[in-house]
């Protein structure tokens, strides 16, 4: 029988019984809510160095499960964790040194461990093949434009300026774009405002949408416009990048990235619109795994009330109401009864990965640990490439 795993930050298919029964045990007991079970077989793999025990336990420390809540004690063991590679720890471990929780407040810990899971990830053939999350793979160019939005944001404006004039001469060299939506994205607002930094970006996203956008350039987050919530909403822009989105989805529906890229744009904000766009897709592409995959995830951010992710995919904002909602009853009642194993497998995964950061910055939200785990136990019956 195969059977599914989350461990090291990725849902690692396995044949056959795994070698390490302490492990799944302490694990499944953690999703289950008997801490009890699971500080008893994590604690000793832990403190003999076993990285996924390590993460479980820095889990545990980090929302008070069966332990006192001690944020400089998870911080311990999410280092530990995050120095063997294990990237869930890196990921949690860069939250932690952007909000201060255990450790003191580092924007370059923060990149860092930020940097590290993204290699890890994209190092991982797991992770590629079922694409968790709702970004393409390093193969797919994403990494590439990532770590240029990153160099981005260190740009001055002057150095933006000469980009621009770069990119006036060569519309097409997406390495530039995706540096200057990494400047417009961060520094630019101080440089020149909230309003011309808005419609530079505006700008920006729109001609990937109009003239690139079955690109990887379009899954970036930087090219993402939110309607509301952070400092860089812009609902105007939203708006007509949505009307672009669906005349390009329109034109060029035998595209499947671009199918996949629309439902990306959209996932946040329009949840039902991403669900269609993913659903047209799985219908056209049956054998294109990729659709469930964004499914699954999609109904997870759905049932969380995830309604905000930063540049590396991690949950910074959640809306409570959403969790409650009409999409997230549909999302429950899908992953509940889906006989698709990577649609099952990927909303555990997801659920399993940012519960926990979900927690942390709104500690009212719903526990949905014991539904990671039903899910993750259906997943081991379930045949992964269906």
């Amino acid at each position: 029988m195969k059977r599914w795993l989350v461990t090291g930050g990725a849902l690692l298919l396995l044949a056959g019984a795994p070698a390490g029964a302490d492990l799944q045990s302490g694990l499944g007991a953690m999703k289950r809510s008997d801490y009890a079970t699971a500080l008893k077989n994590l604690a000793p793999l832990a403190e003999s160095g076993d990285p996924a025990a390590q993460f479980g336990m820095g889990q545990m420390y980090l929302n008070g499960w069966g332990v006192r809540k001690n944020e400089a004690e998870a911080a311990r063991w999410m280092q530990k964790a995050a120095a063997q590679g294990n990237t869930g720890a890196q990921k949690i471990l860069a939250s932690m040194y952007r909000y201060g929780l255990g450790v003191a407040k580092s924007p370059e810990e923060e990149k860092k461990w930020s940097r590290k899971a993204l290699e890890g990830e994209a190092a991982s053939a797991q992770f590629q093949s079922a694409e968790f999350y709702a970004g393409e793979t390093k193969k797919s160019g994403l990494s590439q434009f990532h770590y240029e939005a990153l160099e981005g944001g260190g740009l001055t404006s002057k150095g933006a300026s000469q980009l621009e004039a770069g990119l006036a001469a060569n519309p097409g060299d997406l390495s530039l774009r995706a540096r200057l939506l990494g400047y417009y994205s961060t520094r630019s607002v101080r440089d020149s405002g909230r309003k011309a930094t808005l419609l530079a970006r505006r700008r920006h996203v729109l001609w990937i949408i109009g003239n690139r956008p079955e690109s990887a350039l379009a899954q970036l987050a930087e090219a993402v416009i939110y309607p509301h919530g952070p400092a860089l909403a812009d609902e105007e822009g939203y708006a007509q990048a949505k009307a672009l989105w669906l005349r390009q989805v329109e034109a060029r529906k035998d595209e499947l990235t671009v199918l996949l890229n629309a439902a990306h744009f959209f996932q946040l904000h329009d949840k039902p619109l991403a669900e269609t766009l993913l659903r047209n897709g799985e219908a056209r592409y049956p054998q294109d795994l990729r659709f469930k995959a964004r499914l699954g995830y999609l109904y997870a951010l759905g049932i969380l009330g995830v309604d905000g992710l930063n540049t590396n995919a991690i949950p910074v904002s959640v809306d409570l109401a959403e969790q409650d909602g009409a999409f997230a009853r549909k999302a429950l009642s899908e992953v509940n009864t889906s006989h698709s194993g990577m649609l099952v497998g990927a909303a555990a995964f997801t659920l399993n990965q940012y519960l926990p950061m979900v927690q942390a910055i709104r500690p009212g939200t719903n526990d949905f640990s014991y539904l990671a785990y039903r899910l993750l136990m259906r997943a081991q019956t379930m045949d992964p490439r269906s």
